[in-house]
C-alpha cells in the first residue's frame, strides 16, 4: 500500500475513534471545563433563599458549595464538613444555632480546607462557633488525593487561601487551553463522563429540580441547610434489592474508597494536623469529630481482611490521636455495633444511615 494512503487511512481511523470520545466528553463535561455553571448557581441561589430543592439530578457539588459561600450574606454559627455519610445531618442537631452542611460526595481533607478558605475570602473576620467534621478513613488514602486533584480546579482560590492560613505554599493548577482541550481525549475524563452519564440516564431529566416545602418526600431533597434526604424509592428499597447491592459491593477486589490504600498519605495527614491546629489555637473554634459508622457487613469485611485493609484502622488511630492531641470531642464510631446499629439501619452498603437511626450514630458511642 502507498505510504501516503496508509497514513491517510490511519488518520481517518484515529479520528473515527477519537471524535465520539471528544463529543461525549464535551457534552457531559464532568469538571465543567466547557460549560457555563448556571445550573450550580441557580441551586446555590435557591438554597440561600431558604428553599428546599427536590430532584436535583447531576450537578457539580463542589462548585455549588463555592457559590453558596461566595453569595451568602449570613454566616452560620455551625458548619458541617464531610462526605455523603454526613449528608443527613441537619439544623435540628444544633437547635437555636444557624447551621449549614457543606458535605460533598467523596469528600477530602483539602475540600474541607477549601470551603473554609472560601469563607475567609468572603469574610476574613468570620469564625464559626462549631465545626463538625465527618472523618472517613479514605481521607488518608493517597488514591483519594489523586481523585481530588481531578476535580479541584474550581476550588483553587479556596484551597490556596486555606493553605495560606496554615502556612503552606499555594498549589498551581494548569489552566492552559491546551491542557483543557486535552481532557477531551483523556481516558480519565472519559471515565468521569461515563459515571455522570449513568446518573443522568438513570434519572432521565437533568434539569428537573423544583422547589418544595417538604423535608422528606417522593423525590430526593436538598434542604435549605445543605442537608440531603434520599428519594422514597431508595429509602424503601426491599431486602432483595439491598442484597444485590451488597453482593456487588463486597465482590470487588477492594471496597469502595480503599483501592490503592497501601499506606497512609503523610502529606494529607500533615495538612489535616495543621488545619486542626489552626482552627483550635488560632480561630478558637470548637471542633467535633464524627466517625461515620460502617454498614455491619462492610465493617466485618474490613475487620476480617486486615492484610488488605489494615490502613483503614491505622487511619482511625491517626484521627483518634489528633482528637486526643487537641482535646476534641468524638461522636460516632466506625464500628456500627458500638452505636447500637445493625444492618437493617442502613440504606445501602455505602453506609448511609437511615434517617430514623442517625441520632444513634450522631452521639458519643461506646
Amino acid at each position: 500500500m502507498n505510504p501516503r494512503r496508509y497514513t491517510f487511512y490511519l488518520i481517518i481511523l484515529v479520528l473515527l475513534f477519537l471524535i465520539p470520545i471528544i463529543v461525549f466528553n464535551f457534552y457531559i463535561d464532568p469538571a465543567n471545563l466547557f460549560k457555563s455553571s448556571i445550573y450550580e448557581k441557580k441551586i446555590a441561589a435557591l438554597l440561600l433563599q431558604n428553599k428546599n430543592i427536590a430532584n436535583i439530578v447531576t450537578y457539580k457539588e463542589k462548585l455549588t458549595q463555592k457559590y453558596i459561600i461566595y453569595e451568602t450574606q449570613n454566616f452560620p454559627e455551625v458548619l458541617a464538613f464531610g462526605s455523603s455519610r454526613m449528608g443527613i445531618i441537619d439544623r435540628d442537631f444544633f437547635p437555636n444555632k444557624t447551621f449549614f452542611n457543606h458535605f460533598v460526595t467523596g469528600n477530602t481533607i483539602e475540600d474541607m480546607l477549601a470551603f473554609y478558605g472560601f469563607y475567609k475570602i468572603k469574610n476574613p473576620n468570620y469564625k464559626p462557633e462549631i465545626i463538625i467534621m465527618g472523618l472517613d478513613a479514605w481521607l488518608l488514602n493517597p488514591q483519594y488525593r489523586q481523585n481530588f486533584l481531578e476535580t479541584a480546579t474550581p476550588l483553587e482560590d479556596g484551597i490556596n487561601k486555606g493553605r495560606e492560613l496554615i502556612h503552606l505554599t499555594p498549589l498551581h493548577f494548569n489552566k492552559s487551553n491546551l491542557s483543557k482541550y486535552l481532557e477531551l481525549i483523556s481516558f480519565d475524563y472519559l471515565k468521569a463522563s461515563w459515571q455522570d452519564w449513568k446518573k443522568i440516564h438513570k434519572k432521565q431529566l437533568k434539569n428537573s429540580y423544583f422547589i418544595t416545602e417538604e423535608k422528606i418526600g417522593e423525590f430526593s431533597i436538598k434542604r435549605s441547610d445543605g442537608s440531603y434526604v434520599y428519594p422514597k424509592k431508595y429509602r424503601e428499597m426491599n431486602d432483595t434489592e439491598k442484597q444485590k447491592l451488597m453482593n456487588k459491593y463486597i465482590s470487588r477486589e477492594y471496597l469502595s474508597g480503599y483501592d490503592g490504600f497501601k499506606e497512609l498519605d503523610q502529606e494529607q495527614a500533615n495538612i489535616f494536623d495543621s488545619f486542626i491546629n489552626y482552627l483550635v489555637n488560632t480561630e478558637h473554634v470548637k471542633l467535633i469529630f464524627y466517625f461515620p459508622p460502617n454498614h455491619n457487613v462492610v465493617y466485618n469485611e474490613l475487620k476480617n481482611n486486615l492484610s488488605k485493609y489494615k490502613n483503614f484502622f491505622l487511619a482511625e488511630d491517626y484521627f483518634l490521636s489528633i482528637a486526643k492531641k487537641y482535646n476534641i470531642e468524638i461522636i460516632g464510631d466506625y464500628n456500627p455495633e458500638k452505636c447500637g446499629l445493625n444492618e437493617t439501619n442502613f440504606y445501602d452498603p455505602s453506609s448511609h444511615i437511615k434517617i430514623d437511626f442517625i441520632h444513634q450514630a450522631f452521639k458519643k458511642c461506646s
